[in-house]
C-alpha cells in the first residue's frame, strides 16, 4: 500500500471517530461521567453474561486420574425403556493410531473406562480385533445401565502403569 493511501486511510478513520465521539464534547462534565459509567456497568454485566451464556449446558466430568494423559467420551443410548442390570456395552477404539502417535501402551495396558463420576469399569479388550487395531473392540460391563443416553469415558496415555486391572 503506498504511503498516499495509508494517508487517507487514516485521516477518514480520524474522521469517523470525531464524528462519533464529538457529540461527547457538547455534554457537560456530569452527564459525561454518568454516561462513561453506564457504559462501563453495561461492560462489567454484558461480558460475563456473554461468556457464561456461551459455555452454558457445557458439561465435562472432571478427570479421574491426572496421570492418564488423554480420554475419549464413549456416547451410549439405551432404548429398552427401562433400567438393566450387568449390560455389556461395546465400542470400538483406533489403538494403532494412538499407538503410533505414542499416546497409548503397544499392549493397551493403560486403557481404563469410567462412568461420569470417575468410577472405574471392569471391561474387556476383544479378542477378534485385538490392541494395535484400526478397529479394536472393547467391552465394559455396566453394572446399572439407565435408560437414555450416558456418557462414559475411556482413559489412556499412562506411561507409568505397568499393569492391566481389566476383568
Amino acid at each position: 500500500m503506498n504511503r498516499k493511501l495509508r494517508i487517507k486511510n487514516l485521516k477518514l478513520i480520524i474522521e469517523f471517530l470525531h464524528k462519533v465521539f464529538f457529540p461527547l464534547k457538547n455534554l457537560s462534565p456530569k452527564k459525561r461521567r454518568a454516561l462513561t459509567g453506564i457504559a462501563l456497568l453495561v461492560l462489567l454485566i454484558t461480558i460475563p453474561l456473554s461468556v457464561y451464556v456461551r459455555n452454558a449446558g457445557i458439561f465435562e466430568a472432571a478427570w479421574f486420574n491426572t496421570n492418564w494423559g488423554f480420554r475419549q467420551a464413549i456416547p451410549v443410548t439405551s432404548t429398552e425403556g427401562a433400567i438393566q442390570n450387568n449390560v455389556f456395552v461395546s465400542f470400538t477404539l483406533d489403538t494403532a493410531t494412538l499407538i503410533t502417535a505414542g499416546k497409548m501402551k503397544s499392549n493397551c495396558s493403560d486403557i481404563r473406562i469410567t462412568d461420569v463420576n470417575g468410577n472405574l469399569l471392569k471391561y474387556h479388550i476383544g479378542r477378534t480385533n485385538a490392541c494395535n487395531n484400526i478397529s479394536t473392540s472393547i467391552d465394559f460391563l455396566l453394572s446399572s445401565f439407565p435408560d437414555g443416553q450416558s456418557i462414559y469415558y475411556v482413559y489412556y496415555g499412562n506411561p507409568s502403569n505397568h499393569y492391566n486391572t481389566s476383568s
